[in-house]
């Protein structure tokens, strides 16, 4: 029986991998080092993107809501003495993680909490002082419906969606 899809991704850019340079210091120019090229064409994008945001944030109102509603969330966390808990699945637990890396590096108290294993148990790591600011794809999923409604605990979820 053929599988409705093939069990492996396929690569969604056109842009080529990167080879490993020469060794050799004869064959090195600055002017068309395509590692040099590479590197500084991934600058540029990301540049491209903080400016993109910052316009999104600027001009926005359902995007200022939202930024405004996270800081609120990361905010009352902290004063109330507790956490901030990032939750995600697949993509969004990647920039939950990146989240959680972020705040603990600039001295704001923050867990991960991957939504799966949210509802297999691992729910008892929130308290009633802490809040929880959840990443979800447009979709949703089933992990974050049953993580937001906390069980028999009721436990308050905010933050942007």
């Amino acid at each position: 029986m053929e599988s409705p899809r093939p069990l492996k991704r396929r690569r969604v850019s056109n842009t080529t991998l990167i080879t490993t340079p020469s060794l050799d210091p004869t064959t090195l120019s600055p002017q068309n080092d395509p590692l040099l090229t590479h590197a500084t064409h991934v600058l540029a994008t990301e540049a491209a993107a903080l400016a993109h945001i910052t316009h999104l944030y600027l001009t926005s109102p359902p995007a200022r809501h939202s930024l405004r509603a996270a800081v609120h969330c990361i905010l009352s966390s902290q004063r109330a003495g507790g956490r901030l808990i990032a939750c995600g699945v697949g993509k969004s637990a990647y920039i939950a993680q990146k989240l959680t890396a972020t705040c603990k590096s600039l001295g704001i108290a923050a867990g991960f909490l991957h939504a799966c294993e949210a509802v297999h148990g691992d729910l008892g790591d929130i308290r009633g002082e802490r809040d929880v600011l959840l990443f979800r794809a447009h979709a949703g999923t089933d992990e974050f419906a049953a993580a937001c409604a906390g069980g028999d605990e009721g436990y308050r979820a905010d933050g942007a969606y």
